[in-house]
């Protein structure tokens, strides 16, 4: 028989960290979190003398790590949810993890840009995060 190699999403871990050394305080009721993606500009250096048709591109020196987006069940009572809000009124980066089922992690700082909660009629609380990546992610891959 074949092992499936699929990494389901369940277990899926959001963390907040503070003080030096970093602590990370788990924030529960995340129901959607994935590790920032990556993207690179490509910058045009196609001329008008070059031989042949065709665009040329190099890639930027610069690396952007996307947003990463969080959707949350809301819990009036979950300090660590309370201490993540309290993040969006805050201009400096904050430290943050995801750690993944089989204990790959990605830690990253970055500065929250939206909260938006919604109340769907026969619906639960949730807010939609975004957190915006500052800097490097470093990846650690589980044990």
């Amino acid at each position: 028989t074949m092992t499936n190699p699929s990494l389901h999403t369940q277990g899926t871990k959001f963390k907040r960290g503070t003080g030096a050394p970093l602590v990370y305080t788990v924030v529960a009721g995340i129901q959607d979190a994935a590790p920032p993606g990556k993207k690179r500009k490509a910058l045009d250096v196609t001329t008008l003398d070059q031989a042949g048709t065709n665009k040329e591109v190099v890639g930027s020196v610069l690396v952007e790590n996307e947003p990463v987006e969080l959707e949350l069940l809301f819990d009036p009572d979950s300090t660590a949810q309370a201490a993540l809000k309290a993040d969006m009124d805050d201009p400096d980066p904050v430290d943050y993890e995801i750690e993944l089922r089989n204990g790959d992690k990605y830690d990253f700082k970055g500065v929250i840009t939206s909260w938006k909660p919604s109340g769907k009629m026969d619906d639960l609380y949730k807010v939609k995060v975004t957190i915006e990546v500052s800097g490097a992610v470093t990846e650690t891959a589980g044990a």
